[in-house]
Formats: C-alpha cells, structure tokens, sequence
C-alpha cells in the first residue's frame, strides 16, 4: 500500500522538498569540485587527501551547531548557513581567476607543487564543507520533531529521490561541459551558490512543531561550551546502547571513509577516466541504486532497529570495496562500475539508517544532541581515517580497500551482537517504545484534526506538523 503523507506533514514535507532540491543541486556541484582540484586544476595527491579529510572532518563543529540553536529557533540557523555557504562557493568559483588575472605574479610560486591558486580553492572549498556542517545535526532535529516515527524514513525516502534527480541531472550537465572546456567549473560554481541561496529562501518558511514561541538568533553561550567534545562524552556515558552503537558504527563507517581518496585518485591517475565517466561511475550509478533501493530500505528502517538494519545492508558495503581494485588489476572500468552499483544499492539504506539512527536512542528534550553527537563522531572518524587511508594508498596501493572490507565486515558482526544485547534489555526496550508511543497511530490522528483549523496570525502555516 502506497505510503500517505498526514495532513499535519504535508506543508513541512512540501517545504522539505522545494527547498531540498534547490540545496541538493549546491551540494553536487560541492562534490564536483573534488574532481575538478585535482583533473582540472593539477593539484598534488596530498592536497587532494587533506581536503577530503577535511570535508567529512567538518562535521566535528556539529554540537556546536547544536548549543548554538539550543533554546532558539532552528529554520533560522539553518536558511542562514546555506546562504553562507552559497557566498562562499561563490568566491571559491572566482578564487581561481582572481589569482590567475588579477596577482599574476603569486602564481609563480608553488608549495610543495601546489600553486596559489590551488591552495585559495582548497581553503575556501574546505570553509564551505565548515559553513554546511551544521545543516545535518538540525535538519535530522527537524525531521524528528515534525514526521511521525513509525513513517518517518519513508517520508524522507519520498523527498531523497527527488533531490537525488536535481543533484545528479546537474551532475551529468557539468561533467559534460567540464570535458568540453574545464575552466567551465567557474559557471558551474555560481549556479551551485545561487542555488544554495535560493534553498534558504524557501526554507526559512519552515515550520517546526513548537518552536515558534522560541526566540531567533544564536545561544553563543551554548556554542562555546559545545565546541569542545565533553558533552558528547557525557552523553556516551549516559547511555551505553548508543556508545556501543557508535562504537561499531565507527569501525563501519572508517573502513568506508578511508578508501575515499583512493577511489578518486585511481580513477583519475590509474584508470584515466574523463570526467563524464568518473561522475558517471562514482555518483550517478550510486544514485540510481539508491532511487531503486531507497523505498525498499525505507520500511526495514522503520520497522527495524538501527543496529540490525546496519547488518542488513552492511554485505553491499564490502562487496563494493572488494570488486573496485580488479578495474586496476584487469585494468577495466567495468569492475569499477559493478563496485559502485552494490555501493549504491546499499546507499539506499545507509543514508536512512545514518540520518536517523540516532534519533531511535533519543527522547524528544535530547533529539538534536543525539544528532550532533552522531555527526561529530562522525567527524572524527572522517578527519583522521580518510587522512590515514590516503597516505595508506600512497604506500600500499589498492590493499587499502581490503582493509576497509575487514573493518566493515567485523563492524557487521558487532552490529549483530549490539542488537542482541539491545533485544536482551527490556528497560531499554520499555523506554523504545514509551518514545514511539509519543508519536503513535493516534497522535497523528489528533495531529491531523488540529490541521484542520484556520490560518492566524500566530500560525501562518495552519498546518502545525506532527
């Protein structure tokens, strides 16, 4: 049976979609400038591996991003970061130009063979991936104050597979112009700036279940104090099942992570693939497995707990990093794309079981710590694994995606394990299902009802979400 959308969702799912396409459009041509630093621009290795670092390394601000809109209205923070960052891929675009006609004098000089122009890209790329960090921690808070749980997954699966479309039609477009002319990325990167502004726009009207008595702007107070990890480990301690959750999660998501610079270096340098074929390799297939996968997984997701949903999808994960080596060793592109469809095929799922794996140990007060948490460890595991992993290729070559398909495969068992212990923990499960039960088949219910009731001044939607 095709999934409604309750009454009391549909303006914040509307909303969620105009505006997510938008983001979603600048947020792909964010991923092509990894592409285009080193096909386009010749940037060294090493300055590919730290960039990369850095942009799963971003999400380490992610509980500041949280003490910030603690007490305040969150669609604020969140319209405003993405217009930050559209001005900042806006100067990225121009940074190149800029040094190349401007200060013809600095590009004479290189820093370990990389040029001016190069290291303004890299930095200013690198203050976009800070500027969007945020978004993940309070989007996923978003999500879990206005969908119900029990549908929440296939609510945002809905919306995925649209933005999924706008991200990767842009995809190809620039790909394709990018092998005719690649000095077109300028064009490329305004087009994703004025996107990511006009994200904000649309969403700023937001509306989110019972917030909007709460003041604007941002609690410093609070951001400072949440800079520094200590309420990440206090939250760890708290609650064991999400440590030990975490705990696997880490080993799955670095044997992952670590072999990202690995798969653009091997298909640039090794393979010598166009950029057409790498997007369409590496991105593209991915996303069409994850359109197809996506409203498959969403059900499991709902009806599963994290942990066991993880062991369910974890096999897709290891098949993709074994396959991807043999392009090398037969010296085929063809290994490359059946790797990258299991890592689609799993993505469908992974992207779910990511965005709200951590909202299944919460309560309603904690939602966006729980969040922020996650997308810091998160973070943590980006920053130094991804770092690791590429001096692991520079050393060792394609073994690093063996190491990476052990790790996952040991994370698989310890998921295993973590769900038994959860099941074996009635108090645990009690207070499961007293959190389900707040958003149960008769609080939508009543939810839709109250939908029902006329604009005013202090409701502007007249649809307050679930």
């Amino acid at each position: 049976m095709a999934l409604r959308i309750p009454k009391a969702c549909r303006h914040s799912f509307s909303i969620d979609l105009k505006a997510g396409t938008f983001l979603a459009i600048g947020a792909s041509v964010v991923v092509i400038c990894g592409i285009v630093l080193r096909k386009s621009l010749i940037a060294p290795q090493w300055l590919i591996i730290i960039v990369q670092s850095i942009q799963t390394g971003s999400l380490l601000f992610a509980p500041a991003w949280a003490g910030a809109a603690m007490g305040k209205q969150k669609v604020p923070l969140i319209s405003r970061g993405a217009t930050v960052s559209g001005l900042l891929l806006l100067m990225t675009g121009l940074a190149v130009p800029a040094v190349r006609y401007l200060w013809t004098g600095w590009h004479k000089f290189s820093f370990f063979g990389a040029t001016p122009d190069m290291l303004l890209f890299a930095l200013l790329l690198v203050l976009v991936y800070f500027s969007a960090s945020g978004f993940l921690a309070l989007v996923a808070a978003v999500y879990r104050q206005n969908y119900p749980v029990m549908i929440r997954a296939q609510i945002l699966s809905r919306a995925n597979v649209v933005k999924l479309f706008a991200g990767q039609a842009i995809l190809i477009t620039g790909s394709i112009m990018l092998d005719i002319e690649h000095g077109i990325f300028i064009n490329l990167l305004i087009l994703g700036s004025l996107c990511y502004v006009l994200g904000a726009s649309i969403y700023s009207r937001m509306y989110v279940t019972g917030e909007m008595t709460l003041p604007r702007g941002m609690n410093w107070t609070e951001m400072r104090k949440r800079i520094l990890p200590g309420e990440v480990y206090a939250l760890l301690r708290r609650n064991p099942h999400f440590k030990r959750f975490q705990l696997c999660q880490t080993l799955h998501g670095s044997g992952n992570l670590m072999c990202g610079p690995a798969y653009i270096l091997i298909m640039i340098d090794v393979l010598q693939l166009s950029y057409l074929e790498i997007v369409m390799i590496s991105m593209v297939v991915p996303a069409v497995g994850n359109i197809i996968s996506t409203m498959r997984w969403a059900p499991l997701v709902d009806r599963l707990s994290p942990c066991r949903a993880r062991v369910r999808n974890s096999p897709l994960w290891i098949a993709g990093l074994v396959l991807f080596p043999l392009s090398v060793y037969l010296n085929n592109s063809l290994w490359a794309w059946l790797a990258f469809i299991c890592t689609g095929f799993a993505m469908g799922g992974s992207g779910l079981i990511w965005s709200l794996g951590s909202l299944y140990y919460a309560g309603k007060e904690d939602a966006t710590m729980y969040s922020a948490a996650h997308s810091f460890l998160t973070g943590v595991r980006g920053f130094v694994f991804v770092m690791i992993g590429g001096a692991f290729y520079v050393l060792f070559g394609t073994a690093v995606f063996y190491v990476g398909a052990a790790m996952m495969t040991m994370a698989m068992i310890m998921f295993h394990q973590q769900d038994k212990a959860e099941r074996a923990d009635p108090e645990f499960l009690r207070d499961r299902r007293v959190a389900a039960g707040a958003m149960s088949a008769k609080a939508v219910t009543a939810a839709e009802a109250a939908a029902d009731q006329p604009v005013s001044a202090g409701n502007p939607t007249g649809k307050p979400a679930a």
